[in-house]
């Protein structure tokens, strides 16, 4: 699986799962894909810890992994 994160620091780390792909589904995403994705990557990094809070609580976004969980 391919996958495409974005990966942000302060005094801790977030990161954010942007897309995913099976490689045998497709072997790259294209230019206006990349484009897209580097958008919605650029704002979430400048996300702070009210907004995310609030994109949570909308849906907007998914935890999916748990608080303190190392990689």
């Amino acid at each position: 699986m391919k996958t495409l994160r974005v990966f942000r620091t302060r005094t801790f780390a977030r990161w954010f799962f942007i897309y995913g792909f099976s490689k045998n589904e497709r072997s790259s995403i294209d230019t206006d894909e990349l484009r897209a994705l580097q958008e919605v990557a650029k704002e979430l990094v400048g996300f702070g810890d009210r907004q995310l809070a609030a994109a949570l609580a909308a849906g907007e976004l998914v935890e999916i992994g748990g608080g303190n969980d190392q990689a």
